[in-house]
């Protein structure tokens, strides 16, 4: 049985106070009840994007990125091994080599994102068919894996020029503090 945490327990593992946490909530449509127990997977989803927000990453930018995450998720079927309404974050705690994982789910793509090969994942399970395929309809996985690829390097060129902003605020507090 894997552990699970509270909200309460949640908001104090990233830091944050609730309201915070629940304005992330919203604002990336996450699933959440009021007595929902979260999974490891969840809180390091969860602290991910506080992170992304302490370097000054635009919410729009990170909303993009995980967008972007999700369709190439579905493109690889990885949408149909589960019916749980976290299935984009449930490997988010999981190891793995970072060529080969997503940003922010932290999903393990089974091969390296800026490597030309691209390994298609299984259909595991039923969903309503469209009426066209992505192909049909001009979506690649190659494609939607480029164009994630620049949106994620937008975001770590972001989180690079911040870092000295950022180390610099903690020296100040550590002088200010003592």
């Amino acid at each position: 049985m894997s552990v699970t945490v509270s909200f309460d327990e949640m908001c104090q593992a990233v830091g944050k106070p609730p309201p915070y946490v629940r304005q992330l909530q919203a604002i990336f449509h996450l699933p959440h009840t009021r007595d929902q127990r979260y999974s490891a997977a969840y809180v390091k989803f969860v602290r991910n994007l506080v992170t992304l927000r302490a370097f000054s990453v635009p919410v729009d930018e990170i909303g993009d990125l995980l967008n972007r995450e999700k369709r190439l998720l579905e493109l690889l079927h990885v949408d149909t091994i589960s019916n749980s309404p976290t299935w984009f974050v449930d490997s988010c705690d999981q190891a793995g080599r970072p060529s080969r994982r997503l940003l922010l789910t932290g999903h393990d793509v089974g091969f390296p994102l800026a490597s030309r090969t691209v390994q298609v994942g299984f259909d595991f399970g039923r969903k309503q068919r469209e009426l066209f395929t992505g192909h049909e309809m001009g979506e690649d996985t190659r494609r939607v894996i480029d164009a994630y690829l620049k949106a994620r390097k937008r975001i770590l060129d972001r989180v690079r020029d911040q870092r000295p902003v950022l180390r610099s605020a903690l020296e100040w507090a550590r002088v200010t503090l003592r």
